[in-house]
């Protein structure tokens, strides 16, 4: 009875530390640049930092950006999707072709929890702290995660990528587009867009501001978020097109919308003409 009893309390203890178990998630910078980490726009760390590590992260679709102490280095972003009880480890590499520079967040690897091997030892009749202890540390395994190299494919080589049997899709701008605005920058045009009263005035200074800078796919999707309308949304996407800096990012920019009609009829009209 006092086995039984013992079993019951262990089991109940690991238990309730794997639903508390969330998301571990750590970026690091081979250069040793310092930088902040946001996740879903909240800042993680008070310094800025090399090395970032942070844990109960919860589980789901995130967005992940790097802002570096050095303001002159664009700023990567990505989305991932977490998995509870997994560890997360990115680091943020330097790519380059002809003469443009950008820095992207690279999954390395994902750290991920063996249940089935806990469960099996916590059903042992001479389970011990001990040996749940030792279970715990021996279930951890890491799984590679492949992940293709991030090279912009040079335009006199391949101006055009197919990327699935309904759509074509560019490697890079239209319009010579080498590097995107500067962040400090794009809060001032940010700020021009959103100080106009009116939606249609607010489209055309939207629209002139996108043809004298250089964009990426995230900024144009926060530009397109100042927009009250779905039909203004709409337009400015399909506009902006060839103006970004790196257009086979452009999915960030279908999530502003509403309506998956939307999304349908941006696809028509950017890949379509392609």
């Amino acid at each position: 009875m006092k086995k039984l009893i013992l079993l019951f309390l262990l089991i109940s203890i690991l238990g309730s530390s794997m639903l508390r178990a969330q998301v571990a998630l750590e970026v690091t910078s081979p250069e040793k640049k310092k930088f902040y980490l946001f996740v879903n726009g909240l800042k993680e760390n008070e310094t800025p930092k090399s090395k970032v590590r942070i844990k109960n992260l919860q589980e789901g679709p995130s967005h992940l950006k790097i802002i570096f102490e050095n303001r002159d280095i664009n700023n990567p972003q990505t989305k991932v999707n977490f998995e509870v009880g997994k560890d997360y480890i990115y680091e943020i590499k330097l790519y380059s072709n002809l003469d443009r520079n950008w820095y992207a967040l690279n999954l390395l690897e994902v750290n991920e929890w063996s249940e089935k091997q806990i469960k099996k030892k916590v059903g042992a009749d001479t389970l011990s702290l001990s040996e749940l202890k030792i279970a715990e540390l021996k279930a951890d395994s890491i799984l590679k995660v492949n992940q293709p190299v991030q090279i912009i494919a040079k335009p006199k080589d391949t101006a055009l990528r197919v990327t699935d049997t309904a759509r074509v899709k560019r490697d890079v701008s239209e319009h010579n587009c080498l590097s995107p605005l500067h962040p400090e920058g794009f809060v001032l045009i940010s700020k021009k867009i959103e100080d106009e009263p009116l939606e249609n005035k607010k489209l055309e200074k939207a629209k002139q501001l996108i043809q004298e800078n250089c964009l990426s796919a995230i900024q144009l999707m926060e530009l397109i978020q100042l927009f009250d309308f779905e039909v203004s949304k709409l337009e400015l996407a399909i506009y902006s097109y060839p103006y970004c800096f790196d257009p086979l990012n452009y999915g960030f920019v279908e999530d502003v919308f509403e309506y998956e009609s939307s999304v349908t009829k941006l696809h028509n009209e950017i890949y379509a003409k392609e």
